[in-house]
């Protein structure tokens, strides 16, 4: 059994980019499928969170679509998570481990949806000898300026345009870090 959890947590690292960019892209992607997908709906005030009839129960029939953010949709499509999973970050890592590089991307996915430019790549290097280079003050405000002005921060969407600006700004947000190298 450990061999095969080994083996699924190695898959799970290599499914993720390391380039905050590449990164950013795939949970993009990851989110226009969750939207297009009735057992999900997104909302930011949950990483991957079924609705059930009893709140808090885990018994409890479920009674609507999984609640997905950014990182949550990664976890759904790319990192192949159920809908009726209730999963945060910290459960993907290995026995024993604090964190681990899946811990850590999905939580820089948090932090650079919130805006969170040196949260984002503590959570990316804390984890890797050698990571990703921190840009310099300029760097971060200049990621920080296109984040305000592009991408609507919000912990729920009142209508599909809502999504799709978010989306489109998050887009810009990734170009942005790929013209930094980054």
């Amino acid at each position: 059994m450990k061999d095969a959890e080994e083996k699924l947590n190695a898959m799970r690292e290599n499914a993720l980019p390391d380039k905050p960019s590449e990164l950013i892209r795939l949970a993009l992607r990851d989110m226009e499928a969750c939207e297009g997908d009735a057992a999900y709906n997104v909302h930011f005030q949950h990483w991957h969170k079924p609705e059930r009839a009893r709140r808090g129960d885990p018994r409890s029939e479920l009674t609507g679509a999984c609640l997905v953010c950014l990182a949550g949709s990664v976890m759904a499509k790319t990192l192949g998570a159920f809908p009726h999973e209730e999963l945060v970050p910290s459960h993907f890592k290995e026995d024993g481990e604090l964190n681990s590089p899946v811990r850590g991307k999905l939580m820089a996915l948090d932090c650079f949806r919130a805006g969170d430019v040196l949260g984002g790549f503590f959570e990316l290097n804390a984890f890797k000898d050698g990571g990703e280079a921190v840009p310099g003050p300029d760097g971060v405000k200049r990621l920080r300026s296109v984040w305000e002005q592009h991408v609507q921060p919000s912990g729920t969407f009142k209508n599909n345009e809502d999504v799709a600006n978010f989306l489109q700004g998050m887009a810009v947000f990734a170009d942005e870090l790929d013209e930094m190298g980054h």
